[in-house]
């Protein structure tokens, strides 16, 4: 099947949607965000991760919000781990931590919402994100050449010098 058709699949497509199923109560949190002010693209993306957070569910057995535990949750963040793309890639740990983000938002809901007594997703610990240095960042001599271009004799060269400085100074410990 053809994977936009699959993607533009809706959650009463998928999972029962009666009233006490966690497929009714994702369909209300999606509302819940709509009336929010949320975006549609943050609706579309929660609507997303909740799908495939139910037809795993789903697969499972699991239909109802009391059903989920930690141990539950712990075996879904386990799947995506483990879960190969069509093109056999892994997810990355940015798309585990989206998933399992938009899991742990919907069980908020859930628990404020008075449908859950607790949230079983506040133990689950979501997996640590690598953070990339941003590519094109200059060199040490480029840096000095942009440094040197402005003029000190003047006093809007002074300026600008010390602007540069500022973007160009090292980040101190109690800043971080």
């Amino acid at each position: 099947m053809d994977r936009r058709r699959e993607r533009a699949k809706h959650i009463a497509d998928l999972v029962p949607v009666e009233p006490g199923t966690l497929g009714y109560q994702a369909l209300r949190y999606a509302e819940h965000l709509e009336s929010r002010g949320y975006s549609p693209h943050t609706v579309r993306t929660a609507r997303v991760h909740l799908r495939l957070f139910l037809v795993w569910c789903e697969d499972r057995g699991l239909r109802r919000p009391e059903e989920i535990d930690l141990a539950v949750l712990e075996r879904y963040q386990r799947s995506l781990f483990h879960h190969r793309t069509d093109k056999g890639a892994r997810l990355s740990f940015r798309s585990q931590h989206d998933r399992l983000g938009g899991v742990r938002r919907f069980f908020r809901y859930l628990r404020r919402a008075g449908v859950i007594p607790t949230n079983p997703a506040d133990l689950l610990e979501l997996p640590r994100v690598e953070r990339r240095l941003p590519e094109g960042v200059l060199t040490a001599e480029e840096a000095e050449a942009i440094l040197a271009q402005p003029e000190l004799g003047r006093p809007e060269g002074l300026r600008d010098r010390a602007i540069l400085e500022l973007f160009y100074a090292p980040v101190s410990d109690a800043r971080r």
